[in-house]
């Protein structure tokens, strides 16, 4: 476990680089007022939820477990846990009365116990500036864009509060929403009054009849028909609601608990009332999103395309769009704006906004633009570009991509996106793709974090296998049949010849790919049923190369425990076959004899072995993914004092292929 230090240590962020400490984590927002949250997790033990403390110098204002919902966090490292923080609402006013009471030095968060010390993305407040108040701490550094992509970012904690009963009982009630509207971009304009000590941006659930996740941010007035215990508030609302005349409105915010209701009927008025009811309030906000709300306002096309009809003449186009949803996506382009710079990209995919990744981001030039701008060849030098676009798209967001072109004055204009262009890596386009925009991939900043969610995007794909015919047993043997059709004939004749007439023995188990042979294999496998009086079951799957992964799948299916495997490609010997039948319950290594596969270590790769169904399962809950099956990467993470290894115990009649980028994102799996 953690050990406590004299000396302060800033841990990494990365949860897959060689760092010596196994606690990760990272500040994401540092702000008293719109919130201080991040994450911490310990890799040797995630099943211990860490603790956090901010502190002012050594002095400490707050601790809060770190154990609230990450997806992101669990989604990277294929597990069940939880790693997120933040601190209360009235985080502030503990800082600056501290502070004012005489306690000095630099704002920090650190792991409880430990000497360990968080990085953050952006740098923590000058103390300084607490103690001038609150009108110090307005969050008024936001643009429109910006808002717009963190309330996207927002709407994705939401998972928690949805799953909750959500009850609206009196005592919670926040304050009411007097008026609302919707503009041309679909958000939902709000105004009312609500109890201080709120947050001024957070994930919410909106409770019409049904539960919608959302993100909603606000900014704060004085109102003189109200207490000392409320303001009014001005706020937008990002989600997939729409509301009606008919609508029963509840906002629950992210504990829960707290929620904002509706004057019914609802009061829906148009955008232009809206602005012009709330023009004179807007000077007198504070510590909200004063500023930035005020903008979004009075540019409600934040992302509606403009396509080069704005006043700077931008025109911008984007010619491949490699999509990796759990990553975000890698993109080839051009873009040309004669008369102002351009400072960075937005990509938005139905509601999700994705951030440009400035560190992997260049530009070549162009020439073949040249006819669009006459005359200006320096525009055309930096004309094309290639980039990264990080962040989670959602299955139902894969649609309707803008590009927005930002620009070095604060606006910006939005360009559609081609769907022909787009490609899901790994479905419409390989993994090998990449290389054709980053040549120097597996030297990006990158690779590592895109490596990860490339392995655990196929690896979520090969575990789906679709029955053909299940035949229940105790004991399989699960054999892959290669894509190649002279291969499959080959492999079923070693079968037949091996199991003909036999009655007693393991289930045979076969799993194929649907693509060409799939016709062929149908028939190689009733030839076999009726040849044999032993079980006989069939699955498909999408690529039997990475078959491994659908093994709990496929033997949950059978009710078998006791199991050998083997992968498209292998064909077991006389020894290999003892092995694969035998009843043993523990990990059977079976070594591959062929000098092609000089890459494993003595043969051994999993590829070929036996097991049981429960440690296998509980072994793939905490392995590491890998690209095209487990093979021999997993076997070295295998193998130990316990594990029986049978030599010789089968050869390849053919090689599993593999370019070199996919061996370099197998390699870097063993190095996390």
């Amino acid at each position: 476990m953690i050990k406590m230090d004299e000396r302060p240590t800033l841990i990494s962020a990365s949860l897959f680089d060689e760092a010596s400490e196994s606690v990760r984590g990272q500040i994401d927002r540092f702000d008293p007022i719109t919130g201080i949250e991040g994450w911490a997790i310990d890799l040797a033990d995630t099943d211990t939820v860490l603790t956090v403390e901010l502190l002012i110098g050594d002095a400490v204002v707050a601790q809060v477990p770190a154990g609230r919902s990450r997806p992101d966090i669990a989604e990277a490292l294929n597990l069940d846990i939880r790693a997120g923080f933040a601190f209360a609402d009235d985080i502030s006013e503990r800082i600056v009365d501290l502070a004012e009471s005489g306690t000095q030095g630099a704002l920090r968060i650190r792991i409880a116990g430990t000497p360990y010390l968080l990085p953050s993305l952006t740098p923590p407040p000058d103390l300084r500036l607490l103690l001038s108040g609150m009108g110090g701490l307005n969050t008024d550094g936001y643009r429109g864009f910006d808002m717009m992509a963190r309330l996207s970012a927002l709407r994705a904690e939401t998972g928690d509060i949805l799953r909750q009963p959500l009850r609206p009982l009196p005592e919670n009630s926040l304050g009411f929403i007097e008026s609302l509207a919707l503009d041309e971009a679909g958000l939902v304009w709000i105004g009312g009054w609500m109890k201080r000590a709120v947050t001024t941006d957070q994930a919410v659930v909106i409770v019409d009849r049904q539960k919608i996740s959302g993100a909603m941010a606000i900014t704060m007035f004085e109102r003189a028909d109200l207490g000392s215990d409320a303001y009014g508030i001005i706020g937008v609302i990002h989600s997939d609601w729409r509301p009606t005349a008919n609508s029963e409105l509840f906002i629950y915010m992210s504990d829960g608990i707290s929620y904002l209701q509706s004057l019914r009927p609802l009061n829906i008025v148009s955008k232009k009332s809206f602005a012009e009811h709330f023009s004179h309030r807007w000077p007198t906000c504070h510590t909200g999103h004063s500023s930035t709300l005020h903008y979004l306002l009075d540019h409600p096309d934040s992302w509606q395309p403009t396509d080069g009809a704005a006043g700077p003449q931008v025109r911008a186009s984007l010619e491949k769009v490699l999509v990796l949803p759990s990553f975000g996506c890698l993109v080839i382009g051009w873009a040309l704006s004669p008369l102002k710079a351009i400072e960075n990209f937005g990509l938005k995919f139905g509601s999700t906004i994705l951030s440009c990744d400035t560190s992997a981001l260049s530009f070549w030039p162009r020439p073949d633009l040249a006819s669009l701008v006459p005359g200006c060849d320096l525009l055309t030098d930096r004309a094309g570009f290639v980039a990264i676009f990080r962040g989670v798209i959602p299955p139902r967001d894969l649609d309707n991509p803008v590009l927005k072109v930002l620009l070095s004055d604060g606006s910006a204009t939005n360009h559609n996106v081609d769907m022909k262009v787009v490609q899901r890596l790994g479905r419409a386009a390989s993994i090998d793709n990449v290389l054709q925009l980053y040549p120097s991939l597996r030297s990006e900043s990158f690779f590592r974090d895109f490596a990860a969610a490339v392995r655990q995007d196929a690896r979520s794909l090969a575990e789906q296998a679709d029955a053909f015919k299940v035949s229940p047993c105790q004991r399989a043997v699960v054999i892959g049949i290669p894509n190649e059709r002279s291969d499959a004939f080959l492999l079923f004749e070693n079968v037949r010849h091996r199991f003909r007439g036999r009655r007693h023995g393991p289930g045979l188990v076969f799993v194929a790919g649907r693509g060409a042979t799939r016709h062929a294999v149908i028939g190689l496998f009733q030839e076999l049923t009726a040849s044999t009086e032993l079980p006989c079951s069939l699955f498909f799957v999408d690529d039997p190369a990475g078959s491994s992964y659908a093994l709990p799948n496929i033997l949950d299916q059978l009710g078998a425990d006791r199991f050998a495997f083997c992968a498209p490609g292998v064909l077991l010997t006389d020894e290999g076959w003892d092995a694969a039948v035998a009843r043993e319950e523990g990990l059977t290594l079976i070594a591959i004899d062929d000098a092609a596969s000089h890459g494993q270590e003595n043969g051994l790769s999993m590829d070929c072995f036996a097991w049981n169904r429960t440690n296998l399962g509980q072994w793939l809950r905490v392995a590491p993914s890998f690209l095209g099956g487990l093979g021999g990467h997993a076997a070295r993470l295998l193998r130990d004092d316990a594990a029986r290894i049978i030599p010789n115990g089968a050869w390849y009649f053919r090689m599993p292929s593999g370019s070199l980028l996919k061996r370099a994102i197998n390699d870097i799996a063993m190095v996390a």
